[in-house]
């Protein structure tokens, strides 16, 4: 299971596709499975895109 958003606590295994919600082990924080899914997914590709080597450029270069 990727980690927990909030608190980056990863379950040990996997969780069966028909749970749909879960509660972070460390801070209790209630997830929606495809939600964090995506914001996980998130943080994976976007160190990759151009807006995040935009965002990280000095603008007085």
């Amino acid at each position: 299971m990727p980690p927990c958003l909030p608190c980056a606590f990863v379950i040990d295994g996997d969780i069966h596709p028909s749970i749909r919600t879960w509660n972070g082990s460390d801070c209790s924080t209630e997830h929606i499975r495809d939600e964090n899914a995506a914001g996980n997914g998130l943080i994976k590709i976007l160190p990759a895109t151009s807006l995040v080597r935009w965002v990280k450029e000095d603008p007085k270069k």
